[in-house]
């Protein structure tokens, strides 16, 4: 589940290491059912409408992130809490977002095409979902 940062989530690294601005407390994996771009946010992606669904809570501590290599999975097993009996949408992406509802997308990406099923369970192994920054070069002007 590699994906891509978003505009909002350059700049609120930026903001991170420049501005002193604080982390979120949690952040919110939520399923797609069309993919976003660089440019969405938590307002404007689409996820399923069925009504047991809601972004994952993820807490955004230390030991629930391993930094390896310029890039950021998480530490341990994500639960996925739906039991999918209402007939749901085919799941296509997913996104990382600073709000349960709305807010901030910070990264996102595709995935396999995913029709969840009364007869699934999902979860996420340790080191499924992956973050991470572009290679970015910086100067000093004169």
């Amino acid at each position: 589940m590699t994906g891509f940062i978003t505009q909002y989530g350059e700049n609120f690294l930026l903001d991170l290491v420049c501005r002193r601005v604080v982390s979120p407390e949690h952040l919110y994996l939520a399923l797609l059912t069309q993919d976003a771009t660089k440019y969405s946010s938590g307002y404007t992606i689409s996820e399923p409408t069925v009504a047991e669904y809601r972004r994952i809570k993820l807490g955004n501590a230390p030991g629930n992130w391993v930094n390896s290599g310029g890039q950021m999975f998480n530490a341990d097993d994500i639960e996925v809490p739906f039991n999918f009996l209402e007939q749901w949408p085919i799941i296509v992406g997913w996104a990382l977002c600073d709000n349960a509802e709305g807010g901030n997308m910070l990264w996102g990406g595709g995935m396999l095409p995913w029709k969840p099923s009364p007869e699934a369970t999902a979860s996420l192994p340790k080191g499924g979902l992956i973050i991470r920054t572009a290679t970015y070069s910086s100067g000093l002007g004169r």
